[in-house]
């Protein structure tokens, strides 16, 4: 069998290895390819894989199905993932209807032009109390300081009980 000619191998059964020559110009001369067959007859051949050989590195090429199942899994997963996004933004009010919020999911801020102006009056009037308990404490802190350190200036400072204008105007807003 060593020694039989190549016409005589054509007759033989099993599985055979043949090298591709490289034919492509675009392709480097470093690179050719072997196929892997199953020979059937003198003229059935069914073909089981394609190797290529790169710089001294044999690799299998991928095959169709390989190809497409990869691909495919790759579609529906960004697929899916965009469809996760989008129900993420999707927002809804009875009296307005669907809306979308495609801002960041750190800073979520509604676009409903209602729970924005709710928004921003509750930040508004957070702010406001914050200001006023801040100035309490620095009242406090004076008073106390006087009274330690200056108890006979306490008598001519006359306090004030009545709210900032600020505070008004806020107080009125609430009411309506």
């Amino acid at each position: 069998m060593q020694r039989l000619s190549t016409d005589q191998l054509k007759n033989m059964r099993g599985i055979e290895y043949e090298v591709v020559p490289n034919t492509a110009k675009q392709l480097p001369q470093q690179i050719f390819g072997i196929r892997k067959q199953r020979r059937e007859g003198r003229t059935q051949v069914k073909l089981m894989a394609i190797y290529y050989v790169l710089e001294g590195t044999v690799y299998q090429a991928p095959n169709v199905h390989a190809m497409l199942s990869s691909r495919l899994r790759t579609c529906s997963f960004r697929v899916g993932k965009a469809f996760r996004m989008l129900n993420k933004g999707v927002r809804f009010s009875p009296s307005e209807g669907y809306s979308w919020d495609f801002s960041t999911l750190e800073k979520k801020a509604p676009v409903i032009p209602s729970e924005l102006l709710q928004l921003k009056l509750k930040q508004t009037h957070e702010k406001m109390e914050r200001k006023k308990e801040q100035s309490t404490r620095v009242d406090a802190i004076i008073v106390q300081l006087m009274k330690k350190y200056a108890p006979e200036m306490i008598g001519k400072v006359e306090f004030k009980d009545e709210p900032h204008p600020e505070m008004q105007i806020k107080d009125q807003m609430k009411t309506q």
